[in-house]
């Protein structure tokens, strides 16, 4: 898949940088300073056209989703990657897609200026989703689908109003579909909303001051000298509770503690509160004892980018092995693998992972539909992987 840049400026000294769109951990070159990357919304970007002499700019929305794509079949579960862009605004004539252009121009982060002149988003994330789901090759046909985004950004294309046309601002081609009076119709009907803004945070531990550590692209990040966990937000650096797995590990082994997110849930229309009840609905070669039907159901996510198919492999995995190793919090001396994948994506991804656990599937798939999750716990926690050479092993397992 492909990963957009993004041009920018150092906010501390103002030189030149250039970043992978999916950045949240920000290091200067130059300075050197290290900042984290906010926003109260989803991050909004723009290409930048060209200059025209008395042109008419506009800018159009579109959702850029670039992810895991599930799709469930009567019988079966297809796991594919996503990358897509489409129009968030409903206006006829508008390109289909954006195509190959944010490979040739780098974006740039949405600004003021810039602001007054975008078009108001019609289209929702998850209606965007839909409509994605709906066009790929048999998607419609499908019972359900699912996104599980690494990226889900806003992206605004111009336009120039030129010599009464309306033209592509970045190679000038016409837009027969769209013109100036529709385009500034919409803008006076919806005019834009409070200007999105983009926080840029000290990455400095709230607790200790300690730089924090992390790869660019982590939502987590664990204080190497105090071992508490922050995520970045737009009201600043806020405190995450991290754990990790209690387990005897092997004297001098090179440990990573791998992040997931373990989710205690509850799910409407299926009775599935208990390791019991998964035992049952998923037909597993275990005793039911009253202990079992005591035990709270856990779901295991992981909290990291992985090809798809090894994402549900891994939560299946995990979620039926239900380890009962006690928790711990944090210490300081280990290292941590980055976390690139919020609870809340993790979230949608437990209806595909029940269509690949329960069965028998032709019978309980139709009726996972018109179920709804609401999580009732989460947890970020670190599972201690033991490196074997070039594999790694999970020690609780």
């Amino acid at each position: 898949m492909s990963n957009w840049r993004v041009a920018h400026q150092c906010p501390q000294c103002g030189a030149p940088v250039t970043l992978d769109e999916e950045v949240r951990l920000f290091v200067c070159p130059y300075c050197r300073v290290r900042l984290c990357l906010a926003s109260r919304d989803c991050f909004h970007y723009y290409l930048p056209g060209r200059d025209g002499a008395g042109d008419e700019n506009f800018y159009l929305p579109y959702w850029r989703l670039r992810g895991m794509y599930f799709s469930c079949r009567s019988d079966r579960v297809k796991a594919r990657l996503l990358d897509s862009s489409i129009p968030a605004a409903t206006l006829a004539g508008l390109p289909s897609s954006l195509g190959i252009r944010p490979q040739a121009v780098p974006l740039r982060f949405l600004d003021g200026e810039v602001g007054t002149a975008c078009l108001p988003r019609q289209r929702s994330l998850g209606q965007a989703v839909r409509a994605v789901a709906a066009s790929q090759p048999a998607g419609g046909r499908g019972l359900y689908a699912a996104f599980v985004g690494e990226v889900a950004t806003l992206i605004y294309l111009p336009v120039a109003c030129r010599r009464g046309e309306v033209v592509d601002g970045l190679d000038g081609r016409p837009l027969p579909g769209l013109s100036p009076e529709i385009l500034r119709r919409q803008l006076e009907e919806k005019p834009p909303g409070p200007a999105w803004k983009l926080d840029f945070l000290p990455a400095l531990c709230p607790a200790c001051g300690w730089d924090l550590e992390g790869e660019p692209a982590t939502l987590v990040f664990v204080c190497p000298n105090c071992a508490r966990a922050w995520s970045a937000t737009a009201a600043g650096l806020q405190p995450l509770a991290g754990h990790r797995l209690a387990v005897p590990l092997p004297a001098g082994a090179r440990v990573l503690q791998v992040p997931f997110w373990r989710l205690r849930v509850a799910i409407s229309g299926l009775e599935l509160d208990t390791v019991a009840d998964l035992v049952r609905l998923a037909n597993l070669a275990r005793v039911v004892t009253p202990e079992l039907r005591r035990r709270e159901l856990f779901f295991w996510l992981p909290a990291f980018k992985v090809q798809p198919r090894l994402f549900l492999r891994l939560a299946g995995l995990l979620t039926v092995s239900q380890p009962d190793d006690e928790l711990e919090v944090l210490d300081g001396g280990q290292r941590f693998h980055p976390v690139t994948l919020p609870a809340a994506e993790a979230l949608q991804s437990l209806r595909i992972l029940l269509a690949t656990l329960l069965k028998p599937r032709r019978r309980i798939l139709p009726r996972l539909a018109g179920l709804r999750f609401a999580a009732r716990e989460t947890k970020l926690v670190y599972r201690p992987f033991v490196e074997r050479g070039r594999e790694v092993v999970d020690a609780a397992l």
